[in-house]
């Protein structure tokens, strides 16, 4: 006897048995969790969903599951980039002007932040979203011109007195690394590759890349490049970096050995507009970039690149998420597109979508 009616078929998706509604995207029949999803259909379909007024999209966790959004007062709040709805939580703390680091959201469910008292610093915290426990992690003060990077629930950034702090966020704080990569020089850009403990820092006309062993940095290789370096990535068999000086953008890509040591130049771009935004995806394949409103994804490898034109203010956010599996944009006029990666790069069809009013908890 073979079983009839909805309920009784395997899911499109995930093939569990019990595909009862329709996806948004493909039409066939999926179970309930793959249609709260939109990432888990294959079909080369994005989405495009907009904030609200003055809310802006800063941050997404590694999972591609969260994304922490800044409102018009202050505020921040939560949003579930699969389900595409809101939480109904409001992440305690507002935007401060005194704050010299991003907040961060990591794999785990943290949020880690720089907490002061007016212009005082009063320690990097770790705030656990679903049960509100707060841990302080670190005493120390980080730099004004310090990027943050967090993967696989490691926290980097630069102090004030430029030294490189690592921390262990999961399942507990572990102690404070601290690192010297260039010293006696101020350091502008500063990356994390957890999986093979790779630390990458850059200052002026110089990306230095490190292993990590224990307490103590083991070099890899220099690269050579022009200008104040503002921003550095490194995954797979690459390391990337961007630097300005004389008007000019060059973004310069090295290739890795099988030891990860720094190689020849592979790639380099020129441009005298300012790098806005910059994410090397996980893997290393896909590094995507914008000077304005248009982000461009180039396939390393192979030398291909994609051009993205659905921006109409600056892209101030590009992060790779899900393995990868999805490219997240956002612009300064609350756009946040969301892309999944197809056999031949990152969707090009888009679907607008509107963030319902009911909103979710945290436990959910």
């Amino acid at each position: 006897m073979v079983a009839r009616g909805p309920g009784a078929v395997g899911c499109a998706h995930c093939v569990q048995i019990g595909a009862e509604v329709s996806c948004q995207v493909c039409g066939r029949l999926v179970c309930t969790r793959c249609e709260a999803d939109w990432a888990t259909c294959s079909e080369p379909s994005g989405r495009v969903i907009r904030l609200g007024i003055g809310a802006r999209l800063r941050d997404v966790d590694p999972g591609g599951q969260l994304g922490l959004v800044s409102t018009w007062h202050r505020s921040r709040k939560l949003l579930d980039l699969r389900r595409l709805r809101w939480y109904d939580a409001v992440v305690p703390g507002a935007w401060s002007m005194y704050e010299r680091v991003d907040p961060r959201l990591t794999a785990s469910g943290h949020l880690i932040c720089a907490r002061y008292r007016q212009d005082v610093f009063v320690g990097m915290y770790a705030l656990e979203l679903a049960t509100r426990e707060e841990i302080r992690i670190s005493d120390v003060e980080p730099a004004g011109l310090a990027l943050v990077s967090a993967r696989n629930d490691r926290f980097v950034y630069v102090s004030s007195n430029q030294i490189v702090i690592v921390i262990e966020v999961s399942p507990r704080p572990a102690p404070t690394l601290r690192f010297d990569p260039l010293p006696r020089k101020m350091l502008h850009a500063v990356t994390l590759e957890a999986e093979r403990g790779l630390l990458a820092a850059g200052s002026w006309s110089e990306v230095v890349l490190h292993r990590i062993r224990g307490t103590k940095l083991e070099l890899l290789g220099r690269g050579a490049t022009h200008g104040n370096v503002t921003f550095v990535a490194v995954a797979g068999g690459w390391l990337v970096a961007a630097a300005r000086a004389d008007g000019t953008t060059r973004v310069t890509a090295w290739a890795l050995d099988a030891a990860d040591e720094i190689t020849d130049v592979a790639w380099q771009l020129e441009d005298t507009r300012v790098l806005k935004s910059a994410a090397l995806s996980r893997d290393g394949r896909d590094f995507a970039f914008s000077f304005g409103t248009e982000v461009i994804v180039r396939d390393l490898a192979t030398g291909t690149a994609m051009t993205f034109t659905e921006h109409t203010d600056e892209v101030i956010l590009i992060r790779f998420a899900g393995d990868d599996h999805v490219l997240v944009t956002a612009d300064a006029d609350n756009r946040v597109v969301l892309r999944p990666r197809t056999a031949t790069g990152y969707a090009r069809a888009l679907r607008p979508m509107d963030v319902p009013d009911p909103s979710l908890t945290l436990t959910e």
